[in-house]
């Protein structure tokens, strides 16, 4: 199967049409139904926002995590990402999403080329995992795609909270957004406490078009990569 450069808008552009009469509400992000049909459709990989090769650098230089971590991937669809790891020496990666579609896709992919990786269909704000089970947790769109409905952030805070659930002491959580630092800013305060924490700005460039915030577990440290520019940090 060739990766396939698919016109697929970011989420919350594709939202904005979502106010236009006969378009499907926000809320459908949340949907598996609506995911399945996504997929149904698809053809080959997509990869929201950046692939491997951009993240790359910031897996062993800014935030570096071990090979040997055990990793989620969290809301994984149709990504190469856990792929292109893998091939790179990260072989304990865990990946789920809530579309049954795309994890029987991927499932029969990496196996036909051998590569042993578990893909799992599971709802990331309900996860049946114990508490501390993963040494870093990645998220990339799935977020994103929760903060469309206009009516309420309850399935982002549920996202996040479980997020922090599974990650281990120690351990790294990873999120790549679309959304705007004021915006989850916010939402992050909601779940993850803020105190002891100041703000301070390191130049560190992911792409032009997202994010890249990342919590140590430990510590409820929240480090937010703006653009590339980190803004908290432990005191």
């Amino acid at each position: 199967m060739e990766a396939s450069k698919q016109e697929v808008k970011p989420v919350e552009e594709e939202a904005q049409e979502s106010r236009l009469p006969g378009v499907f509400e926000r809320a459908e992000y949340a949907r598996p139904e609506f995911w399945n049909k996504r997929f149904e459709e698809a053809k080959g990989f997509f990869d929201w926002y950046i692939e491997y090769s951009q993240f790359k650098r910031h897996l062993e230089e800014v935030f570096p995590i071990s090979k040997t971590d055990k990793i989620l991937m969290v809301g994984c669809g149709n990504s190469r990402l856990s792929e292109e790891m893998y091939d790179d020496g990260y072989s304990n990666i865990i990946n789920i999403d809530i579309s049954d579609v795309v994890i029987n896709i991927m499932n029969q992919h990496t196996e036909s080329v051998n590569k042993p990786m578990e893909f799992i269909v599971m709802d990331a704000t309900s996860m049946p995992f114990r508490d501390a089970s993963f040494d870093v947790v990645i998220d990339k769109g799935t977020l994103d795609a929760l903060m469309c409905n206009p009516e309420s952030d309850q399935e982002g805070q549920r996202l996040l909270a479980e997020m922090r659930r599974v990650c281990a002491p120690g351990g790294r959580i990873l999120i790549v957004s679309h959304g705007s630092p004021h915006h989850r800013k916010l939402l992050f305060k909601k779940v993850i406490p803020m105190e002891g924490h100041e703000i301070s700005w390191i130049k560190q460039t992911l792409s032009d078009t997202c994010l890249l915030y990342t919590s140590d577990a430990a510590d409820d440290l929240l480090c937010v990569d703006l653009g590339g520019r980190r803004i908290i940090k432990k005191k």
